[in-house]
This record gives C-alpha cells, sequence and structure tokens, in this order.
C-alpha cells in the first residue's frame, strides 16, 4: 500500500505545482490589447551614433498616455474599436506632443550602452506621436559596432508588450525582442553582422488569446533549471487540453463525423493522434518558414487564413464523400453493407469509418496552429533553449490529442448507446437511420463554413 500512496502523494505534488507556477507565471504577448503587429525599434548606427526609431500601434501609445493620465480612460479600448473618427482628434493629438510627463516617460524607455559607458541621447517626437512614433539619437564614444540596447517602453504598463528590434532596409529583419523579463540586448549594428532572421517569428506570433494559453507562453519565459522546464511540460499538456475546447480545431464536424460511424477507442484515439502530429508538425513547418522569409507583420494573417481555406477544403471533401457514400448506399437498395444498422454499430460488428477518413478529419482539426506554441517556440529560441520549446509544443499537441479523443470517444458512445435504445423499432429506429446523412451534412457544412471564414480573412484582411 505504501508505494501507492507514495505514487499519489507525487500526483497530487506535481498537480499543485504545475497549477502554482501557471499562477504565478506572468503572461506574455506580443500586443496586449489587440491583434496588430507589436511595437518595433528600428535600429542603424553610423560611426558613433546609433539611431532608433520607435513606432507602435496607436493602442499602444493611447494605452500609455492613458496610463499616465493624458487621456481619458478607456481611450486605449477605443481605438481597437475604432469605426469613423480617431478617439483623439488633430488637436489633441498634436498636444500630446508638448505634455512634460509622455516625453519624460519616452525618453526614459530607450537607452544605450556601449561597453559599460552610457551613450548620451536626445529624442524626437513626432508631430503625430501616435501614428509615427519617436525617433532616438545617441552619441557614443567609440565607433559602433556591438552596443546594450535597453527598451523599456509600455513595459511598466503592461508586462506582456514586447517590442521588436529591426535592423538593415529593403526590407529589415529582426534582430531580437525586448520583454520586461530581458529588456536590454546587445546587438551588433556593424554592416558586416550576419543576421540569420530567425527571430521573425517572434515578430508574426500573437498571443493566444486565453488565460491558459499565455500561462504556457509566461513558462516558457521561466529559467527554473530542470525541474521547472519539466513542470512546465506538463503544464503544456494542461493548457493544451483546455484549448481544444475552445472554438476550433473543427471539433463539431470530428464529433458528427465519429458520431455518425459509431466510432470506437481506436477511432477516436487515431483522430486525437492525428491532430496532435499535424498541430505540432504544422507549428514547426510554419516557423521555419516565417524564419526563412523576410519580415512582414502580414505573413502571419496571410498564413492563418490560407491554412483555414485548406482545413474547410479538406472536410468539404470529406463531407462530401460520406454523403456520395450513403447516396450510393441508398441506390442500390444494400444499406445493410454499406451502411451497418443500429445493432451492428451497438454489437461493434462493423464501422462505416475509413482510416483514410479519420486522418483527413484529424488533420484538417490540427491544421492550424495556436498563435501560442509560435510564440513558445520564439520565446524559447530567443532564451537559447529550443529544445524547450519543442516540448512545450509537442505536449500542447499532446493534452490537445487527449481532448480530441475524448470528445471522439463520447460522440461515438452516444451514438452506440442511442442505437441500442433503437434496436426495439418506431421513431428512434427511423431518426437512428438519418444520422450518417445528418453527420455528414454537417461536415460538409462545417468546411464550408471554415473554407469561407479563411477566405473572408484573406480577402477583407
Amino acid at each position: 500500500m505504501f508505494p501507492h500512496r507514495l505514487l499519489g502523494a507525487r500526483s497530487v505534488a506535481i498537480t499543485v505545482g504545475v497549477l502554482a507556477l501557471m499562477l504565478v507565471a506572468v503572461p506574455a504577448g506580443a500586443h496586449p490589447l489587440g491583434a496588430g503587429p507589436p511595437p518595433t525599434a528600428h535600429l542603424s548606427a553610423e560611426g558613433e551614433r546609433v539611431e532608433i526609431a520607435w513606432t507602435a500601434q496607436e493602442d499602444d501609445v493611447a494605452d500609455l498616455a492613458e496610463s499616465l493620465g493624458l487621456v481619458p480612460e478607456g481611450t486605449s479600448e477605443a481605438f481597437l474599436g475604432m469605426v469613423g473618427p480617431s478617439p483623439l482628434d488633430r488637436a489633441e493629438r498634436a498636444a500630446l506632443r508638448d505634455e512634460p510627463a509622455l516625453d519624460e516617460a519616452l525618453a526614459d524607455g530607450v537607452a544605450v550602452e556601449q561597453d559599460g559607458v552610457s551613450c548620451a541621447g536626445q529624442h524626437e517626437i513626432a508631430d503625430d506621436v501616435l501614428a509615427d512614433g519617436v525617433t532616438y539619437v545617441f552619441a557614443c564614444p567609440e565607433p559602433v559596432r556591438a552596443v546594450d540596447v535597453t527598451v523599456d517602453l509600455l513595459h511598466d504598463v503592461d508586462p506582456n508588450y514586447r517590442t521588436v528590434g529591426l535592423v538593415g532596409d529593403d526590407p529589415p529583419e529582426v534582430e531580437t525582442v525586448f520583454t520586461a523579463s530581458a529588456p536590454t540586448q546587445t546587438i551588433d549594428l556593424s554592416d558586416q553582422a550576419m543576421r540569420s532572421g530567425i527571430d521573425s517569428l517572434a515578430a508574426w506570433s500573437m498571443p493566444g488569446g486565453t488565460w491558459l494559453e499565455d500561462r504556457m507562453v509566461a513558462l516558457a519565459d521561466l529559467d527554473a533549471g530542470s525541474s521547472g522546464a519539466l513542470l512546465a511540460v506538463l503544464g503544456a499538456v494542461v493548457v493544451g487540453g483546455a484549448h481544444a475546447l475552445a472554438p476550433g480545431h473543427a471539433k463539431t464536424v470530428t464529433a458528427a463525423y465519429l458520431a455518425g460511424g459509431g466510432a470506437r477507442a481506436r477511432h477516436a484515439a487515431t483522430v486525437g493522434a492525428v491532430v496532435a502530429l499535424m498541430h505540432t508538425s504544422t507549428a514547426l513547418v510554419l516557423a521555419a518558414i516565417l524564419v526563412a522569409l523576410p519580415w512582414n507583420p502580414d505573413l502571419g494573417p496571410m498564413a492563418g487564413a490560407t491554412l483555414t481555406i485548406a482545413a474547410g477544403v479538406v472536410l468539404v471533401a470529406v463531407g462530401a464523400s460520406m454523403l456520395r457514400a450513403r447516396h450510393t448506399s441508398a441506390a442500390r437498395g444494400s444499406d445493410h453493407h454499406h451502411h451497418p444498422h443500429a445493432h451492428d454499430l451497438a454489437d461493434g460488428r462493423h464501422s462505416p469509418l475509413s482510416w483514410r477518413g479519420l486522418a483527413a478529419v484529424g488533420a484538417a482539426g490540427g491544421l492550424l496552429p495556436s498563435p501560442s506554441a509560435l510564440l513558445v517556440l520564439s520565446t524559447t529560441w530567443l532564451a537559447g533553449r529550443p529544445g524547450l520549446g519543442l516540448a512545450l509544443v509537442a505536449a500542447f499537441g499532446l493534452g490537445l490529442a487527449g481532448t480530441v479523443a475524448a470528445v471522439g470517444l463520447l460522440a461515438g458512445a452516444g451514438r452506440r448507446a442511442y442505437d441500442r435504445r433503437a434496436r426495439t423499432g418506431g421513431r428512434l429506429a427511423q431518426v437512428g437511420t438519418a444520422i450518417p446523412s445528418a453527420a455528414a451534412a454537417i461536415v460538409t457544412v462545417g468546411g464550408a463554413w471554415l473554407a469561407t471564414l479563411g477566405v473572408l480573412q484573406l480577402t477583407l484582411g
């Protein structure tokens, strides 16, 4: 009995540790208030001079002004939902430029050091700071090569903010990301510096949009040794399972497909495994593509819309195949052979589900990776711990698979339970014969809806 009690105590301790770690971790995101690109700091150097052009979304700058009491409460949120005139008129925008409190906050938010010596700096606020930001010029003691750059802007307003450091032109490449936990970065601004473009992933990735997912990104920021990494991985499993319950991953059509065929445990497990494999693989492939391409804030929305269309097309094809098989069976009058009666499914002797169909439905469910997974990959890569990022994303996929499989298993069990009740005949039996057709229709309509959403995202932005 003692080993069992010890195992139970360890399980409880691990669970409590995971939850505690998730609670204390500070959520991280690239743009806490909206879905646009994060703030950027475009760096360049010539001789002893370093120039930094800082810009942000209008709601971000308004968030800073709001925290200083310079604009009314709720102005930043008004910018997010802006339809028509700006929440601040031209005069109010111009007045911000001359506000001493904003000038001081902007002056203190960016600094440059060379070999431990502060570089003297000055800044110029644009006439419209919300739209055009601030330009900083620093004079260093020696010709500039590698310097330590600190960007603290917005971190005291919300530690979730991240500022992307850009270097070069036509187009600029992502060099680093400044965060509340790592506001200072050493950057080589010499012309000979090799720029891999790896960190473009961090610039594209947006927050997950849910409390739990933000916690997983925060776990990637922690540096707590091997035990902390293990707890973070276990926490990612929990987050992946919770993420699967949120809208997305085609759970409704997955449940319809599995219910239509009276899925058993092996079918549900197959769909869950394919979802996890596809989600993890897509995240890694998409990350590699984004790394290889130049920085472009439109890459993320374009990739998301394209993958949404692809998932929708796959589901439409699966649904059409189900409808065609059902129609062919009815036309031949051989439904017994092609689609089993209620007692066949209830007894587990037959199933109309195909392994190809299971793979297609699972692939569609995992085709669009969570933005949190991409942000985790970028965060850990920047921190020099890519292995932890891969482990977190894989664990996230494992949790995702568990929830999807559970949903599928419940759907299949519900169908078989219904069929057992319907064996007595009557109206239940009549309705039961229509379930496969209804399931096929749900899969088809769900796929068409996803594809339409993707097209709208691609065309309307």
